[in-house]
């Protein structure tokens, strides 16, 4: 039975011969399995960012992020990473494009307790119409800097708004903003408010009052790091500046006793989006006194000789997305090249992990395959290539297929979440391995 089989499947290879000339007969038969993306076999590289275990053990990478950055592990526990430093936890390794927190003072410093107590650059309601405000205290709960700020009283307005900087940053139409901030019950109840949630809010010249964004999520008592809430706003005309706050709405006459925890709240414009669905928060960018701008993230790793040649070459990708599906711009898993855009092979995604490529001398052969992968969710892409096709499959589906020109023999370089320092992948990179021979299935 077993070599009936084996011979039935050569036979339907011999007669496909044209769709996979070039490729040997280990890897038709691998490829006509259905297409599985997991790892097989033994690759030249195989580096697994969650574990931190690497082939080859001397795997050096070099990073240029000229500035800090932060990146949660899978317990939810935040880092920070100097500048030139490989981000990686046991999530990964997180690669950004560039963004700025204007928030000036997202790390708390300069809190004064007390009633009203109050935290530099912050602008807090105060005790005023019938609430008394108290700044507890702050702290670092899962590595995030926070502080605890109490409202008691009964309420004769029915809001009041936490303002994360007193300044009106300066914005223009089209442009995409995105506020976040974690924040947790810490003490109290939410009894007598009706709503609650982050408001990002644009504003015209005057300044007047536009349009905004709010979240309108009530806080729980869970930990810190598992609430961070995020919404996006859009300039539309007449746009002048944007400022981020949170607001409490309240029962006027019925008594309130709350204690909120705000922890690394950010404002940050998005470079690359164009609506406000394509609008996400990065990792935090803690500041003290001014804004701060975190580089784009770009790790390299010299390629072991023989590990892509000019009759096949093979990358596996596992990674995390953080931008919505909604996001457009091309984000790159990575590439193997030889420095250069001109002749690489590697994958990105738009909505979720949904190219394979291959360039030779600027002509651009792509293989996509169908579905996309949730945000937040771990996926696994594929790519194959032999002088005449790419093949690339996404999770347990069906094998896409492409017919570039050719393969670069002259691969020196990984590009691990970019392409040669542009198109960051905005995503968790879980494992990259990279091998002569198909890498589709196991």
């Amino acid at each position: 039975m077993i070599i009936r089989v084996i011979v039935i499947i050569l036979a339907f290879v011999c007669a496909s011969g044209a769709a996979f000339a070039g490729m040997t007969t280990r890897d038709k038969l691998l490829l006509l399995s259905g297409g599985k993306s997991v790892l097989f076999g033994n690759p030249a590289v195989d580096l697994n960012f969650v574990s931190g275990v690497y082939l080859p053990a001397s795997a050096k990478f070099t990073e240029t992020r000229n500035s800090i950055a932060t990146e949660d592990d899978a317990a939810g526990t935040w880092a920070t990473f100097p500048a030139l430093a490989l981000r990686r936890t046991t999530k990964g390794h997180l690669g950004e494009e560039a963004r700025t927190n204007s928030v000036r003072n997202s790390a708390v410093t300069g809190v004064t307790t007390g009633s009203p107590g109050s935290v530099t650059d912050w602008g807090l309601p105060g005790s005023v119409s019938g609430l008394t405000q108290t700044v507890i205290g702050s702290g670092v709960e899962s590595g995030i800097n926070y502080v605890d700020v109490n409202f008691t009283g009964t309420p004769t307005a029915s809001q009041y708004v936490v303002s994360f900087d007193t300044t009106f940053f300066t914005a223009s139409a089209g442009q995409i903003w995105t506020e976040s901030s974690f924040v947790k019950l810490s003490g109290g109840s939410l009894s007598n408010i009706t709503a609650i949630g982050l408001e990002l809010s644009v504003f015209n010249s005057v300044p007047a009052f536009i349009s905004n964004c709010t979240t309108a999520a009530f806080p729980t008592s869970a930990s810190l790091t598992s609430q961070r809430q995020q919404c996006s706003a859009i300039g539309i005309s007449g746009t002048a500046y944007v400022q981020a706050s949170y607001f409490i709405n309240v029962t006027t006459g019925q008594a309130v006793n709350v204690t909120l925890r705000f922890g690394w709240p950010q404002l940050e414009l998005n470079p690359n989006a164009t609506t406000a669905a394509m609008g996400f928060a990065t990792s935090p960018i803690p500041t003290s006194g001014t804004t701060i701008t975190r580089a784009q993230d770009n790790p390299t790793m010299p390629l072991p000789a023989g590990s892509c040649t000019a009759s096949g070459c093979s990358v596996f990708y596992q990674a995390i997305p953080e931008a919505p599906n909604a996001y457009s711009t091309n984000e790159f898993l990575g590439t193997v090249n030889a420095g250069s855009t001109t002749n690489y092979t590697g994958a990105y995604m738009t909505s979720g992990f949904t190219a394979g490529i291959t360039v030779i001398s600027g002509a651009i052969t792509q293989a996509n395959p169908s579905g996309s992968v949730t945000p937040g969710t771990s996926g696994k892409l594929s790519v194959y290539a032999v002088p005449n096709q790419i093949s690339a499959v996404l999770n347990n589906g069906t094998v896409a297929t492409g017919t570039p020109s050719g393969i670069d023999s002259g691969f020196t370089q990984l590009n691990i979440g970019t392409q040669v320092g542009a198109s960051p992948c905005n995503c968790y990179i879980q494992r990259i391995a990279v091998g002569p021979n198909s890498l589709l299935v196991n």
